[in-house]
C-alpha cells in the first residue's frame, strides 16, 4: 500500500530541469556580486567563474549539457526576470517591485527568495514578477503588524480589564442573543482554556441578578458589546459607542459589527503623518515600512517639502510622509524612537508621551494613577483636520469602593 501511494506520488513531484537550476544560479550570482541593473555579456554565463558560490555544481552542468546556458536565458527572458539587448542582459529591479509598497533591495534577501520566485512564476500561467512580490508585501504586512492589530477585539478586551482594576459592573451582550447579563467585577478575570485543540481566551465572571455566587464563562470572541452598568439601555442600543465627557460606556466587537458608513469611519484609524529622521536608518526607510509613502532626501526633494510644508529640512536628515493605520504609525516610531521626531500631527506626540507613561508607571518608574487621561484616537490627523479626534473606547464610570481597605490594589486612590 505504502509503495502503490509512494509511485502514485512521485508522478506530481517536480522534475528536476537543469536549465530551471542554471537559470536560478545567474540570478543568484547577479545578486552575489551586485550587478543588478547592469549589462551582461551572455557568454559571462558560459563560464563557472561567474557563480562565485556553488561553482563546482554550476560547472559539472554546464560540461555536461552542452546547450543549457542558452535555455537559462531563455527561460529568464521569457519569465520577464532579465531584459536584453544584442545578447546583452539585465536585471531591472524596479521593474520586479514596480507598484509594490515594500520595496526590497537587499541583494541578500533577494538571493535567498530567487529560488521560490522562479519557482512560482514559473508553475502559475499569466503570473508575472510583480504579483510575486504583491504577494510578498501582504506577508511583510502581516510581519510588522503591531501587537494590538492581531487580537480581533482589542477595545471590549481593555474595557473589560478596566473593569476589572476599578471594581465596575458591566453588562455583557452574548452571540446570538439578545440577553443582558451584569457580572460582578469581583472577581472577573480573563483566562486562557483549550476549546477544539487552541488556547482561547475566556472572561469568567458572577452573575449578579442570580446572586448565586456562581463562577460563570464565556468565550471573549462570544461577546458582541460590552457596556458599563451604569448607561441607560436605550442608549446601548443605538448601535455606536456612547460619550459623557471623557467617559466611553459601552464598545463593540468590530466582528458583529454591521459595516455601515459610520461603523466604517469608526473602524478606520488612519493617520497622516509628516516625520523628520536621521539618515542612519535610511536604509530601512527606503523599504518604505508605512502605507502611501512618500520620502524627501535630496536636495531637490528637501526643496519641494519646504515648499509644501513650510518647515525647513535640516542636514543629515531625511522626511517621511505618509498615511497609515495609526497603530502601525506609533510601532514605526518606537522601532525608531532615537532617531525620529515628529513634526505632524501634535497629537501624535502626546499620545506617544502618555504611552511612555504607562510603561514607566508599569515599570514602577512613576506613581500609579487611576485617573491618569487615557490616549486618544484620531479619525482624521491631517494637518487641516488635526483637532478633529474620536475619543478611544474606554470604560471611565463611576468606581465601587472596595469592600475593605486590605483589599485595595497597589497605586488604588479611592475617588468619590
Amino acid at each position: 500500500m505504502e509503495k502503490e501511494e509512494k509511485d502514485i506520488c512521485d508522478k506530481y513531484k517536480a522534475k528536476e530541469n537543469k536549465s530551471y537550476i542554471i537559470a536560478c544560479k545567474i540570478l543568484e550570482a547577479i545578486f552575489e556580486r551586485n550587478d543588478v541593473d547592469k549589462q551582461i555579456e551572455a557568454s559571462e554565463f558560459s563560464s563557472s567563474e561567474y557563480f562565485r558560490k556553488n561553482k563546482e555544481t554550476v560547472s559539472k552542468i554546464l560540461e555536461e549539457f552542452k546547450y543549457v546556458q542558452k535555455e537559462s536565458l531563455r527561460v529568464l527572458k521569457c519569465l520577464k526576470l532579465l531584459n536584453n539587448a544584442n545578447k546583452k542582459y539585465t536585471l531591472s529591479l524596479k521593474d520586479w517591485i514596480k507598484d509594490t509598497n515594500y520595496e526590497i533591495t537587499d541583494n541578500k534577501i533577494l538571493e535567498e527568495i530567487v529560488p521560490v520566485l522562479i519557482g512560482y512564476i514559473s508553475k502559475i500561467p499569466g503570473v508575472k514578477v510583480n504579483d510575486f512580490f504583491k504577494k510578498l508585501d501582504s506577508i511583510l504586512r502581516y510581519g510588522i503588524k503591531p501587537s494590538l492589530e492581531h487580537n480581533q477585539s482589542p477595545y471590549v478586551e481593555e474595557y473589560i480589564i478596566e473593569a476589572i482594576e476599578n471594581f465596575e459592573d458591566i453588562i455583557i451582550y452574548k452571540k446570538d442573543t439578545k440577553k443582558q447579563i451584569v457580572i460582578e467585577s469581583d472577581p472577573i478575570e480573563i483566562i486562557y482554556e483549550e476549546v477544539d485543540g487552541k488556547s482561547v481566551k475566556v472572561l469568567t465572571y458572577k452573575d449578579t441578578k442570580l446572586c448565586d455566587n456562581e463562577i460563570y464563562k464565556i468565550l471573549l470572541s462570544d461577546i458582541v458589546k460590552i457596556a458599563s452598568a451604569e448607561i441607560n439601555s436605550a442608549k446601548i442600543n443605538t448601535g455606536v459607542s456612547a460619550h459623557e465627557g471623557n467617559s466611553t460606556f459601552f464598545t463593540y466587537n468590530p466582528n458583529y459589527l454591521i459595516n455601515t458608513e459610520d461603523d466604517i469611519k469608526k473602524s478606520n484609524s488612519s493617520m497622516y503623518v509628516l516625520l523628520e529622521v536621521d539618515t542612519v536608518v535610511s536604509e530601512y526607510v527606503e523599504m518604505k515600512p508605512l502605507q502611501q509613502m512618500t520620502i524627501y532626501r535630496t536636495k531637490k526633494e528637501k526643496d519641494l517639502f519646504f515648499k509644501k510644508y513650510e518647515y525647513q529640512p535640516l542636514k543629515n536628515k531625511l522626511y517621511i510622509e505618509a498615511s497609515d493605520d495609526k497603530e502601525y504609525v506609533i510601532d514605526y516610531i518606537f522601532k525608531n524612537i532615537q532617531y525620529v521626531k515628529i513634526i505632524q500631527p501634535s497629537s501624535l506626540k502626546v499620545e506617544i508621551q502618555d504611552r511612555f507613561n504607562t510603561y514607566l508607571a508599569n515599570s514602577g518608574k512613576l506613581p500609579k494613577s487611576s485617573n491618569a487621561k487615557k490616549p486618544e484616537t484620531e479619525v482624521d490627523s491631517s494637518p487641516e483636520n488635526e483637532d478633529k479626534k474620536e475619543v478611544k473606547p474606554k470604560l471611565h464610570g463611576p468606581r465601587k469602593k472596595p469592600k475593605d481597605d486590605n483589599d485595595k490594589p497597589d497605586g488604588f486612590e479611592l475617588s468619590f
